[in-house]
């Protein structure tokens, strides 16, 4: 557990937040301070002074009692010199519990948003607090309004920042934001598009993706794995009417096939044996562009000047260089000039992220309430052995349920219920969240009452990107 002292000291105090910052399988312990002083969850200060930050580690992560489930065939297959796909493909859900009970016989199935609840119940018993106040970002707002649900009386005052809608757990999240996060990525070379003085990218979306294409394969030799955009006419040279049309309509059958033609040749190097080279640039589209929206100018940046080095000597155009921060809230971001990390630190972020992967898919498989997808098997396995669009690849396989085949049948999880609570929740999010879809605000309020907030854009948890178009309420609701 991690814990800040109020600011304001004894005089002030009035008790304890406690947080999570989502995922299944976020690590809790610095979501409010991070080591270089940041804070990646902001709270308005008038909150800090009055309320000791405490967050703490979900059962099964690194700094708890980490689940421990190697020894499954993927690690063999790797060791054999298997391609990636197959080894992913041979982690199923089946294979991998029964690692995790070989391992730590009934371990694994504790792994559930209701145990961790009443973990952080016993963390409230250990402190002596009569209540705890909760935040819960994502996931994390499942996680609260579970506590709020079976605690009420030991449950103050609630903020649920970017929520899920509590029925799509956990299949159902795939399915519900697929088209969103596609149309966000739509709109992000859009919008550089209608930006080309400041960029020099192009003026239409498929002239963008394409210098984003281009630097994937100098970093990768990849084909970046996202579907063209369609054509306009700013794509084609100045036809006249039916002509043009025709052209773009060729353009927008042509250029899909090409694509998808550089990733099945990808797909079958790595199956040959070709150590495939993981694409900053790629990663980038997948995290700042759909979870961060104010990190739009800073990715357009990296896609026009390229990823700096890693010592920050050099000076973009696909070399090493440049200081640009990649995604905004961690010091540089995506390729950020920061120094090598030491092997104890790889170490250690290895631990973590193992740790993510393992608790994220018990959670999931554990509790899941949504019948899976069957018609998306096929198309999940086609793009994950022959490449594909990187969206629908990641949301077919969570719909389908693929990776929970062979677990043992899902626990009932406990239905949100705030009718018991003093002090309805205070809810914030997005119109277009990319990560829970806008949805999530009145679904949860459905169930929990209380009050929202909502800010139109496509981004995923206000406290990080936006603290301070809510920072009247936050602090109104923490203080009154």
């Amino acid at each position: 557990m991690s814990r800040i002292p109020a600011e304001g000291g004894p005089a002030e105090r009035r008790g304890v937040i406690a947080g999570n910052p989502g995922g299944p399988g976020g690590d809790a312990l610095g979501m409010f301070a991070a080591p270089d002083g940041s804070r990646p969850v902001d709270l308005p200060e008038e909150v800090r002074r009055r309320y000791d930050l405490i967050a703490v580690e979900p059962r099964g992560l690194a700094w708890g009692t980490p689940l421990d489930c190697s020894g499954g065939p993927s690690e063999a297959l790797a060791a054999a010199g298997a391609p990636a796909q197959v080894v992913a493909m041979s982690a199923t859900g089946g294979a991998v519990h029964a690692a995790c009970e070989r391992n730590q016989p009934g371990y694994v199935d504790t792994i559930t948003t209701d145990n961790t609840a009443r973990d952080l119940d016993r963390v409230r018993e250990a402190l002596g607090e009569d209540r705890l106040n909760l935040y819960g970002v994502s996931y994390g707002t499942l996680l609260m309004g579970t506590y709020a649900t079976l605690f009420p009386q030991h449950t103050g005052r609630v903020i649920l920042d970017s929520p899920m809608v509590p029925g799509d757990r956990w299949f159902g999240v795939g399915e519900s934001r697929r088209a969103l996060r596609s149309e966000t990525i739509a709109n992000f070379f859009a919008w550089v598009a209608e930006r080309d003085d400041d960029y020099h990218l192009g003026t239409t979306p498929l002239q963008v993706y394409r210098h984003w294409l281009d630097r994937v394969r100098e970093e990768s030799g990849m084909t970046g794995a996202l579907t063209p955009p369609p054509a306009q006419a700013g794509d084609v040279a100045p036809l006249e009417g039916s002509v043009g049309d025709a052209a773009v309509a060729v353009i927008d059958a042509v250029a899909p096939a090409l694509w998808r033609s550089g990733t099945a040749f990808d797909a079958a190097r790595a199956a040959a044996g070709e150590e495939p080279t993981m694409s900053m640039m790629s990663a980038v589209m997948m995290t700042a562009v759909l979870y961060k929206e104010e990190s739009w100018p800073q990715v357009a940046e990296l896609i026009r000047d390229g990823l700096p080095a890693a010592d920050g000597d050099g000076d973009g155009d696909g070399e090493p260089g440049g200081d640009e921060p990649g995604e905004p809230g961690g010091d540089g971001g995506p390729g950020g000039g920061e120094a090598e990390p030491t092997p104890e630190e790889q170490e250690a972020a290895q631990r973590m992220q193992t740790g993510l992967e393992l608790v994220d898919l018990a959670v999931s498989c554990n509790e899941n309430q949504v019948v899976p997808r069957q018609d998306r098997i096929a198309p999940a396995l086609v793009a994950n052995l022959t490449g594909g669009d990187m969206i629908a690849m990641n949301e077919d396989l969570l719909s389908s349920g693929i990776r929970c085949a062979g677990w043992p049948v899902p626990s009932t999880a406990t239905q949100l219920d705030g009718s018991a609570l003093d002090t309805p929740p205070l809810i914030l999010g997005y119109t277009r969240d990319s990560a829970v879809t806008g949805a999530g605000v009145e679904a949860m309020r459905a169930v929990l009452g209380g009050d929202t907030v909502v800010l139109d854009g496509s981004s995923h948890g206000v406290l990080s990107n936006n603290p301070d178009e809510v920072v009247d309420r936050v602090t109104g609701y923490m203080t009154s």
